[in-house]
């Protein structure tokens, strides 16, 4: 069974935080593995840091 989160960026911590059926679930940091759906599809991915 696979968890579908929303993710959600917020300004004031500068940082993603997880939600599942509108309930916070936790914040996502650089360096944590996700996985990211397309489709029917999962992929692997490492959450970075940007300059924006």
């Amino acid at each position: 069974m696979h968890h579908i989160h929303k993710l959600i960026y917020r300004r004031a911590s500068k940082m993603w935080h997880a939600y599942d059926s509108g309930k916070y679930c936790c914040p996502i940091h650089h360096g944590d593995y996700i996985c990211i759906r397309v489709q029917d599809r999962y992929f692997p991915a490492i959450v970075k840091l940007d300059t924006n």
